[in-house]
């Protein structure tokens, strides 16, 4: 099969059935398994091509780059695909001058498994997977804390780059008839309801009604007043632009006037 039919076979296979690729001329094709690594960490791909000359102590070499077992705690079998019946046992395997062409059964199919039996006495692959065995590194927040250029230094610099925001005292949320004191002119602040913004122009008073109120020069206009009601000037503004709120529906900027 050329490559575009492997692809096109690849893409159409049905479930997960798996194509096995044909060794290129003078390789042999086999699968990798190993008693300790399961197939997941070994990946999906464990079929490996080796050159038919290779002897089977360069073999071994190059299954311990594969799966981390030193050659001398290598036991392989050849086994057909489906794993069970065992073709050549470790004895087989014994002379290292030997080559792959003349390990029996090995030519014979590509369908063929080479099993890795780690009979390794301090289980060191064993060892790399299990977690919970390997020691762990802490660093206390004092230590953290001196690090450059880590996350929370960063959170850090961007709150201080943003305007601290304040809203009133909750005790004082509804009770228009208490002065605002936590409001100032040349503040700049939201309205909650309606999201505009502007700056206080005017806090105190207004004739005919009940409590204090603040009186805003908004950044657009979205008002209803100059700063004018009912005849009297509170604040000066530009038409459309001058609104009175309740203190209880502000957000407020701690930014100085100049700020707008």
């Amino acid at each position: 099969m050329s490559d575009v039919e492997h692809l096109k076979a690849f893409v159409s296979r049905d479930g997960d059935e798996l194509i096995i690729q044909k060794a290129p001329e003078g390789h042999v094709r086999i699968e990798v398994t190993h008693s300790v690594l399961s197939d997941d960490i070994l990946g999906t791909n464990n079929w490996k091509n080796f050159p038919i000359d290779t002897t089977i102590t360069s073999l071994k070499e190059k299954l311990h780059r594969i799966v981390g077992t030193d050659p001398k705690y290598m036991n392989l079998q050849l086994r057909e695909n489906n794993k069970t019946t065992v073709l050549v046992d470790n004895d087989g395997f014994q002379d290292g001058s030997l080559t792959l062409n003349h390990i029996p059964h090995l030519l014979e199919g590509v369908n063929l498994n080479i099993h890795i039996i780690d009979v390794d006495p301090n289980n060191y692959v064993a060892s790399l997977q299990d977690i919970d065995s390997q020691p762990s590194t802490k660093m206390t927040d004092e230590e953290y804390d001196k690090r450059e250029g880590t996350y929370r230094k960063w959170k850090q610099e961007q709150e201080q780059k943003q305007p601290s925001t304040t809203t009133q005292p909750s005790s004082t949320t509804d009770d228009n008839s208490i002065e605002p004191s936590w409001l100032k002119i040349g503040d700049k602040c939201q309205v909650k309801s309606d999201l505009r913004t502007g700056t206080i122009a005017y806090i105190g008073l207004v004739n005919d009604t009940v409590g204090y109120w603040v009186g805003l020069h908004l950044d657009l206009p979205l008002g209803k007043n100059d700063g004018t009601l009912k005849g009297k000037k509170y604040f000066d503004s530009i038409d459309k632009y001058g609104a009175f709120v309740r203190a209880s529906n502000l957000n407020v900027n701690s930014q100085q006037p100049n700020e707008i």
